[in-house]
């Protein structure tokens, strides 16, 4: 038996030193001498038939050691975790090898724990945002824009008109970015892409609040007229939270060309333009109504989004002790980027572009995610940990009744997206996203103190047999607060004038040499 020796450390992973008994290795040295022998070719022998003797003469004793540690390793990992009676979280690593003798070097991560103490004793405020009467009257501003009609006007913009314009922003780059990229081009063969937004015919509101295609546009063309042309360069701070991730610290200059002016003519409010945004509004108090029920709605979810995420700053601060090992992580981090991957080409970019257009490197990236990725997995953690400890659990009619709902939604389809979400795979990922919707709820109780008894609620059928802990980080993201965002309500279809045929927002043309490389190329403000 070989010896083993193990050491705990600091990341919640184990080093197994494991000092191989010579008879062992002189095995798998043989072994690993035949199974040479029988890709090469020897005189005098066989493939598969040569000594060992004759293999370490031609070969080496090194090779044959180097071949002989691939199946070693396993062997002597998988005996060295049975005696150390170890339970790995993922596979270990081999990180160092030496000979005379021959001891092999693993490091092992841990299966996670999560201690949730107190947890239950947790008390914070709820407090929800008052919707005003401002707000109402904003929102009802915003459909009476939308069912404007816009006439053309032959003189300079104005703040308030909106505006047909083509335009170009390109990413000014000081001397020291150009020979930083000018040697990434060299190891690429690639040209760095610079062009920011290129939009021809785009429809774009002129006034202070309009921050497409950056804030300040606006005051930087008021003034210009019909077929005028425009330059001039913007510069943003590193720190400019209004603006893109990707221009921070960056100066864009702009070529405009301003196509046509209009004048907004926006229809008068009355009970009339309430029952043209919808005709179950009887008068223009019922639309009003409405928008407060909507607005409410939308204050209620965005103050349990900021709940939420207080709830879990406490409990990771004060009350909760969660040990994990790195690769976790490192697997969130992943995830992560495979999913801003995809967003991107969404948007007609890569990851790849993306980061040149950032000036940082995949391994930037990757630092830069880690902080987000490690509270995503500590949240993780906790729910899933919460999922047990609280013993909740889901139905098979729930799972059901969830498929059923979103089928709906595929109309003439329901049938086949029904059948497509009832696979195995589908109905686990559902069980998932509801164990830790459930899990999220039962937080929300216990700090607002109306939990109830841990067992109160009786399952009326067997529960759904759940992983533990919870196996999707996705699901249980620290939701994204915006503290200034204005209050979304659903927009009402609204009957308006018909507009000038040139007026739509993009031909077809315009839409196959859009070259935007925005993080939302589409913000036109109309």
């Amino acid at each position: 038996m070989s010896k083993v020796e193990t050491e705990l450390l600091d990341n919640h992973q184990i080093k197994l030193v494991v000092e191989v008994e010579p008879e062992l290795v002189q095995q798998e040295m043989q072994a690993a001498a035949r199974r040479i022998s029988k890709h090469v070719n020897i005189p005098g022998f066989r493939k598969g038939k040569v000594p060992y003797r004759v293999i370490a003469q031609h070969y080496g004793e090194e090779m044959i050691f180097e071949e002989a540690i691939e199946t070693l390793g396993q062997s002597v990992y998988v005996e060295a975790l049975k005696e150390s009676e170890i339970e790995p979280y993922a596979p270990g690593s081999l990180d160092d090898v030496t000979r005379d003798p021959v001891v092999l070097t693993f490091t092992i991560p841990l299966i996670p724990e999560v201690e949730l103490n107190d947890y239950r004793e947790v008390r914070l405020p709820f407090e929800t945002e008052e919707v005003t009467d401002e707000m109402v009257e904003e929102t009802i501003e915003g459909w009476r824009e939308q069912a404007a009609t816009l006439d053309p006007v032959e003189r300079a913009i104005q703040m308030g008109d909106v505006v047909m314009m083509d335009i170009v922003g390109t990413l000014v780059r000081d001397e020291e970015q150009e020979n930083n990229e000018a040697e990434d081009d060299k190891e690429n063969d690639e040209e760095m892409p610079s062009t920011w937004v290129n939009r021809k015919g785009v429809r774009v509101k002129i006034d202070e609040e309009t921050t497409y295609p950056v804030p300040g546009f606006s005051e930087k063309v008021a003034g210009m007229e019909a077929g005028e042309s425009r330059s001039f360069d913007m510069s943003f701070e590193e720190d400019d939270e209004e603006m893109p991730e990707a221009l921070r610290g960056k100066t864009v200059h702009f070529e405009v060309t301003c196509d046509t002016v209009y004048v907004q003519n926006m229809p008068e409010l009355n009970d009339e333009f309430a029952k043209d945004v919808d005709e179950d509004y009887e008068d223009l108090a019922a639309m009003r109504a409405d928008v407060r029920s909507q607005l409410e709605k939308h204050a209620e979810d965005a103050a349990r989004d900021r709940y939420v995420a207080e709830i879990f700053e406490h409990l990771l601060e004060s009350v909760v002790e969660i040990k994990h090992p790195p690769v976790m992580v490192e697997d969130q981090i992943d995830h992560m980027m495979e999913r801003y991957d995809q967003e991107l080409r969404q948007q007609g970019l890569n990851l790849e572009e993306y980061l040149r257009i950032r000036n940082i490197d995949e391994n930037q990236m990757r630092e830069d995610l880690e902080e987000q990725a490690e509270q995503q997995v500590k949240q993780m953690l906790i729910l899933g940990k919460l999922v047990e400890v609280e013993k909740l659990s889901i139905r098979d009619k729930d799972i059901t009744e969830e498929i059923k709902n979103a089928s709906l939604s595929f109309g003439a389809q329901a049938a086949v997206a029904q059948q497509i979400l009832s696979t195995p795979e589908s109905k686990r990922n559902i069980s998932n996203r509801l164990i830790v919707d459930k899990a999220i709820d039962r937080l929300v109780l216990i700090a607002k103190g109306e939990a109830p008894e841990i067992g109160a609620e009786e399952p009326e059928e067997e529960p759904v047999e759940e992983e533990a802990p919870v196996d999707t980080v996705e699901a249980v993201e620290e939701p994204e607060i915006e503290a200034e965002a204005s209050p979304e309500v659903e927009e009402p279809e609204v009957e308006a004038e018909e507009m000038p045929e040139e007026e739509s927002t993009e031909s077809e043309d315009d839409k196959n040499t859009d070259e935007s490389l925005t993080d939302n190329p589409d913000q036109s403000e109309i």
